[in-house]
């Protein structure tokens, strides 16, 4: 599904494309054509695929993954649902992963820093 024909199906379906042809393709960007009617009030009426596109296309640097990712995954989750249900604020929810994580990486003898 994310190569050929399926990554075409999956991305005229509403998936985030996984091929740079159909990002830089106009049935991607352009909000004229009519798959892609894809400005958006939550975002102040941008064109988000023409955004999410071109940082797509923007070079990474080098990246590593947090040693303990597959915990920050899973608390991420913990932690932001709480904000969903209303029973603290996004920004409390973040602050507080933001700890849980500072907390994980201490425990393995990481040097963690919190901003």
């Amino acid at each position: 599904m994310t190569h050929g024909d399926g990554a075409q199906e999956m991305a005229d379906t509403g998936t985030f494309p996984s091929l740079k042809k159909i990002l830089q393709s106009d049935a991607f960007i352009d909000p004229t054509t009519e798959g892609n009617k894809k400005t958006n009030d939550y975002f102040g009426g941008q064109n988000v695929n023409e955004v999410l596109s071109a940082a797509a296309q923007r070079p990474t640097e080098k990246f590593q993954y947090l040693p303990y990712n597959p915990f920050a995954q899973s608390s991420y989750g913990d932690e932001v649902s709480k904000a969903y249900s209303k029973e603290i604020t996004l920004e409390q929810a973040l602050e507080n992963y933001g700890k849980k994580l500072a907390e994980q990486g201490e425990q393995q003898g990481y040097t963690v820093t919190v901003k």
